[in-house]
This record gives structure tokens, C-alpha cells and sequence, in this order.
């Protein structure tokens, strides 16, 4: 429970409706070319009509068969698509603007996404591309080790801070001395972020599924009245959550 797949390219082959028409399409052929051969022959036409029977037996099944498939299909997709998990991350985005009086300045004053945890490893797979700016794409891994995100994870509490040094060199020290992030990965990061805060998802069993995390370029954003925001919203994001996976 509380599982988030990761990303997948799906094949073709790997969907249920595809091997479920070319599973069920050979009898139902065989057994109306089999009907009609016999029907042709008033010797075998009774042999006929049941192979007619079996026909329309076998016709309805598949049709089961095949409407099934592409139901779990669709179920398949929905769990693995995020798109719920965007339109979470949309209301928790627009509730904090809202609160925060922001809506009127610029792009990336306030980011959202979201990060799976990679069953059996330390490490975090950003799920979303960043709602509200631009920002790194969905696919990267990070470690549980770094960061204030890592931190809330190993924690299992929601944290907030709020950039010491504006400097970007200084910024960049600040993030491996005492973040622990690999210099790389610190220079990489947006330079302009002023401000953070990281959510956990907690399952029912206690275990971090994801983590919600948001950042501004306005230091101190993340005031009581905020952050308060963002735990509701974010009690929502858990039970969407604890729903679907």
C-alpha cells in the first residue's frame, strides 16, 4: 500500500487489451469458419448449429475478455500517469498562492512537485516537473542522505528553512557543509531559491511514500499561516495517495 510505481515507457505487448484480442481471436475464427463449413452440409448441419452456438458463446466471452482488459488497462495507466497527483499538486499550488498574497508577481516565486521513495534504496525520484517555474525534469534521482528533502524523509516530519547565504559560492558551501548535497549536485541547483519546505507522505504502516516539496525565491516564505496550508492540502495528497497505490 502506498507504493508509487515509477516511470515506465510501456510496449505494445505489455498492454492486456493486445494479448487478450490475439489470445481469444484463433477459437472464435476457428469455431465460426468450423460453423459454417458444417452448415454448409445438410449431413453435418446440426454439428453446424452447435458450432454456431459455441460461436456466439465464445463471441460474447471475448467481448468480456476484451472489455475487462481494457478496463484494467485504463487502471493501470491512471495509477502510473500521475495526472491525479498533478491536479493535487495544482490545488495545493494555487492555495498557496492565494495565502500568500503572491498572485500578481512572477513565475517561480513559488514551486510545487512531488518525489516518489525508491522501494529498497536511499534514493528519491522526482515524479513531476515543477508546477509554478521552471526547474529540473521529472525522472531525476536524488539521495535520501541530502538536502532538506532527505532530511524530512529520514525524519518523517514536515521541516522548513531558510537560505543563510546569498552569495552563490557561499550558497553552494552552505549546501554541501551543512546539507550534505554532492558539490555537483549543489551547483546545480536553482540559485535563486530562498526558501523550502518538505512534506512527507506517511502510509498507515508509518513507512515515507513520497515526499511533497515546494520552494520560493522570497526568503521566509514559508510562514506559519503557509506552512499550515500546505499540511491540509497535503493531508489530501496522503489520502489520494493511500487510494490509488
Amino acid at each position: 500500500m502506498g507504493h508509487i510505481p515509477g516511470r515506465k515507457k510501456e510496449r505494445f505487448y505489455e498492454r492486456k487489451l493486445v494479448i487478450e484480442t490475439i489470445a481469444v481471436l484463433p477459437p472464435l475464427v476457428t469455431a465460426a469458419v468450423g460453423a459454417l463449413v458444417n452448415l454448409a452440409d445438410p449431413a453435418k448441419r446440426t454439428l453446424g448449429w452447435w458450432l454456431a452456438g459455441a460461436t456466439g458463446w465464445l463471441a460474447l466471452a471475448s467481448i468480456l475478455k476484451v472489455l475487462h482488459a481494457a478496463a484494467q488497462d485504463r487502471e493501470r495507466k491512471r495509477s502510473e500517469d500521475y495526472d491525479g497527483l498533478r491536479g493535487a499538486l495544482c490545488v495545493l499550488y494555487e492555495a498557496v498562492r492565494q495565502t500568500a498574497a503572491v498572485t500578481t508577481l512572477g513565475d517561480g516565486t513559488v514551486r510545487v512537485t512531488i518525489h516518489r521513495v525508491i522501494l529498497k534504496s536511499e534514493r528519491l525520484e522526482q515524479l513531476l516537473p515543477y508546477i509554478g517555474g521552471v526547474g529540473g525534469p521529472a525522472g531525476r534521482t536524488f539521495s535520501t542522505r541530502s538536502g532538506l528533502v532527505g532530511q524530512a524523509v529520514r525524519a518523517k516530519a514536515p521541516l522548513s528553512s531558510t537560505r543563510k547565504n546569498q552569495l552563490h559560492a557561499d550558497f553552494v558551501k552552505e549546501l554541501i557543509h551543512d546539507w550534505f548535497y554532492p558539490e555537483e549536485e549543489a551547483r546545480a541547483l536553482t540559485p535563486d531559491r530562498q526558501a523550502w519546505m518538505a512534506v512527507p507522505v506517511l502510509m498507515p504502516n508509518g513507512q515515507v511514500s513520497a515526499v511533497v516539496c515546494l520552494d520560493s525565491n522570497v526568503p521566509d516564505f514559508f510562514s506559519d499561516r503557509v506552512q499550515d496550508i500546505v499540511l491540509n492540502c497535503c493531508r489530501g495528497i496522503t489520502a489520494y495517495i493511500v487510494e490509488v497505490y
